[in-house]
């Protein structure tokens, strides 16, 4: 006898294909699952005994032996060893796959902001890669980072501080440029809206980017007119 046994009972399968009706089933005696043994409990109390971890009630949610996460902090300069790209370690969490059974059990991974590189157009900037599909490039800087949360560089020129505002997110349309006329690009990622601005300079004598109002539409925060005219009309403020 094995570790584990089959299970027999009846079955639904689909019919024979010379059968009028469609999408037809029948029954049919057969394997519904597997059932572990008594010498197949009598290995895995052995085996936890093993460990030092004691036999394990029926039904106890196996002991997960999971790797530590290696030590990659935010800013860490790594290569990947399948492309080839050269990317940096951003500050969302990491993790380990702990589902027993999966192929990638154990295996840890982080999340990676990857250079632009001409042939991605903008896309697949961000992913997370395991660390074993990794060699660190460089330690983690002491310097502040040059990519946004988006993996967006700000260009030389930009005024502000795009990268911190990118950490405000909130959604699609958190950011905005403006001209004398007012909002004429929004987008939920700062440093875009500041390079846009930047572009948006050499057409215009007046251009600047803000964070949007989180109350009216394409209004800047801060200096919202909306909200100023409200305040002015409310006998109480």
């Amino acid at each position: 006898m094995g570790l584990v046994k089959a299970v027999h009972g009846w079955v639904e399968v689909p019919a024979s294909r010379y059968h009028k009706q469609a999408r037809a089933t029948e029954r049919t005696w057969g394997v519904t699952g597997y059932q572990i043994t008594a010498q197949g409990r009598d290995a895995r109390n052995t085996e936890a005994s093993r460990r030092g971890e004691g036999p394990r009630p029926m039904g106890a949610a196996p002991v997960v032996d999971v790797k530590p996460i290696p030590t990659l902090t935010a800013g860490t300069r790594v290569g990947s060893l399948t492309t080839g790209r050269l990317g940096t370690v951003n500050e969302a969490a990491g993790g380990t796959v702990t589902l027993p059974g999966h192929a990638n059990f154990g295996r840890a991974y982080v999340d990676v902001n990857w250079d632009s590189a001409d042939e991605d157009k903008g896309l697949h900037r961000r992913s997370r890669p395991f660390v074993d599909e990794l060699d660190v490039v460089g330690p983690a800087p002491d310097v502040a980072p040059t990519q946004c949360i988006h993996g967006n560089t700000p260009r030389p020129n930009v005024t502000g501080d795009p990268i911190e505002a990118c950490r405000s997110a909130r959604g699609v349309k958190d950011f905005g440029v403006f001209n004398d006329e007012g909002c004429i690009y929004v987008y939920g990622c700062a440093v875009d809206v500041a390079n846009e601005a930047v572009k948006e300079c050499a057409e215009s004598d007046y251009i600047t980017w803000s964070k949007l109002c989180t109350e009216h539409e394409e209004q800047p925060a801060g200096t919202c007119e909306k909200c100023h005219a409200d305040e002015d009309d409310d006998p109480d403020a």
